[in-house]
């Protein structure tokens, strides 16, 4: 244990400054994502209904509850409805997910490489973003990289196992936690969660040809263990949610049956540039590939090569779905950390070999590419913040300052050998990077993209009157109004709420107010404007959003 606690230490370090550094600081942006995420956990406190998830009002069954739950508890423990209770549970399964990762690569190689995956993973830029985020995907990824871990230390402990045929024993142990695993899966984010592992584990065995382990694993138990975690949530929202499984089917099997109709519809190879979001580390990549190409199959493990065909399923999985988002592929980011982490070592025990210099060129090329850039960006920096972000240009020439020296390093001990230093200083600037976009691009964003004090103002205005959402449809309104807001989607409905009991206020855009004027003026008359506000980018000044709040006469 001893051996392990500075790695332990540094992991943490790590994850608190990624994951945790100013992650109250910033309001949810946008209409969707964190905000209706939070609202579901939101309603799930006021109204008492654990069971069946509700978003305004009405029953939202499109993902199990496990995240909700987590983050409703969350609000219950700090007793505030806010951005930071809502990301607390996505931090938490992103740092256990750095520490599964570190335990499974130390498992199959070594602490050292389980280290560096580690780093790897946290400060990649899509986990680091998507820790700090109220969503369901980081506890995915979690339960799938488990899940994986302890197929794996069930696997690697088999032989032992083999000498208690039929018994209970260590090995079954594991499966049937992997199986656990799954099943917390399942009940985050619906069949993803256990298709990502089980695709992985039985292209594992087809590839082996390895199929008595199907019968080692004692399936029968792993199903029970699934069936108990998954099976009572699904029976009893059925029971009071009529039309369930008919969500259920469009949220799963429709989106193979009719990809084009689903949301956020993307070509196949929609996740090949997608994974740039993998950056820093996915510029090692292409010379990670050509290793493992050149290297004979007797040379790689059993273990590695789960890794290896985990990753590749689960690229093709996600690719051969329809509905396409960046962060949908983050799954994959634990078993890309760990092999880009084997990557890495093998270059730190480099031997003159044929595979030796391969990996050195593979490492050379992006080593140089990062460093240039780096430089770059030490130099344009200050410039860059001279014009657009004038009020940080002192914070900017000292990360200029930093990043360039960092350039400078990695040029230097790439020049000389040092392994271990280079993939220090990476890590570190790649930490700089995260610490200088928290300091200034995401208030400045904030400031543009969230609506939070125009809704505060809209609750002090209209107290307990009833408030209207004509076609906003943010839930970001919802969140901080903290109330069920009523949507209204035509002129016709928009008439009846004017008619409801005196005053009445609606929400909506400048420009639809506009609309309404020009359009339907017998209908504008009956309104008064008694808010406005405009919000303006700062890096893009002629960039503006506009929200007003009606009262009705």
């Amino acid at each position: 244990m001893k051996k392990h606690l500075p790695h332990v230490l540094l992991l943490l370090i790590v994850c608190a400054i990624v994951f945790g550094f100013k992650l109250g600081d910033y309001d949810f942006w946008g209409r969707h994502g964190e905000a209706r995420r939070a609202e579901v956990s939101r309603e799930m406190v006021v109204s008492g209904n654990w069971l069946v998830p509700h978003l305004n009002g009405e029953p939202f069954v499109t993902k199990p509850p496990l995240y909700y739950w987590a983050a409703a508890a969350m609000f219950e423990l700090t007793g505030r409805f806010d951005e930071l209770s809502a990301r607390i549970p996505s931090v938490i399964a992103g740092t256990l997910g750095v520490f599964v990762t570190y335990c499974w690569a130390n498992a199959m190689f070594s602490a050292r490489i389980g280290c560096f995956a580690g780093i790897i993973l946290a400060t990649s830029f899509l986990y680091g973003g998507m820790a700090r985020t109220a969503g369901l995907d980081m506890m995915l990824t979690l339960f799938t990289t488990a899940a994986l871990y302890f197929f794996t230390l069930g696997y690697l402990r088999r032989q032992i196992a083999a000498n208690l045929s039929g018994k209970w024993n260590l090995s079954t142990g594991m499966y049937l936690l992997s199986a656990f695993c799954i099943g917390l899966a399942t009940m985050t984010k619906n069949p993803i969660g256990f298709a990502v592992p089980l695709l992985a584990i039985g292209a594992f065995i087809l590839l082996t040809r390895d199929f008595k382990l199907l019968l080692e694993t004692k399936p029968w138990w792993l199903l029970l263990v699934f069936l108990l975690v998954v099976l009572p949530w699904f029976v009893m929202v059925y029971a009071r949610v009529p039309d369930f499984f008919d969500i259920l089917h469009q949220e799963t099997l429709g989106r193979y049956i009719d990809p084009e109709g689903t949301p956020h519809y993307e070509p196949f190879y929609y996740y090949i540039p997608a994974l740039g979001a993998f950056a820093p580390w996915v510029i090692f990549l292409p010379g990670m590939i050509i290793s493992l190409i050149s290297k004979k199959l007797h040379q790689i493990s059993r273990s590695h090569l789960l890794i290896i065909v985990a990753s590749v399923t689960t690229f093709l999985l996600f690719s051969s779905v329809g509905s396409k988002r960046e962060y949908y592929l983050l799954p994959i980011y634990p078993f890309l950390a760990i092999l880009v982490a084997k990557y890495w070592d093998e270059y730190l025990e480099i031997k003159r070999t044929t595979n030796a210099r391969w990996i050195e060129k593979g490492m050379a090329i992006p080593f140089a590419g990062f460093a240039g850039l780096l430089c770059l960006v030490g130099v344009a920096l200050p410039m860059a913040a001279h014009i657009y972000l004038p009020a940080y240009l002192l914070l900017s020439v000292l990360f200029g300052l930093l990043f360039l020296a960092s350039g400078m390093f990695l040029f230097h001990w790439l020049l000389h050998g040092n392994v271990s230093g280079t993939f220090a200083v990476f890590s570190i600037a790649t930490i700089l990077i995260y610490v200088f976009v928290l300091l200034t691009i995401v208030p400045e964003t904030n400031v543009y993209r969230s609506r939070k004090t125009f809704f505060n103002e809209v609750a002090a205005i209209a107290g307990e009157h009833k408030i209207i959402d004509y076609n906003y449809e943010g839930f970001d309104a919802q969140f901080y109004l903290q109330r069920i807001v009523p949507v209204a989607k035509e002129i016709e409905d928009l008439a009846a709420f004017a008619d409801l009991q005196k005053p009445v206020f609606i929400i909506m855009t400048s420009e639809q107010y506009d609309h309404l004027q020009q359009n339907v003026p017998e209908l504008a008359h009956t309104f008064e404007q008694v808010l406005q506000r405009t919000w303006r980018s700062a890096i893009n000044p002629g960039r503006t959003r506009s929200l007003v709040l009606l009262k009705t006469l």
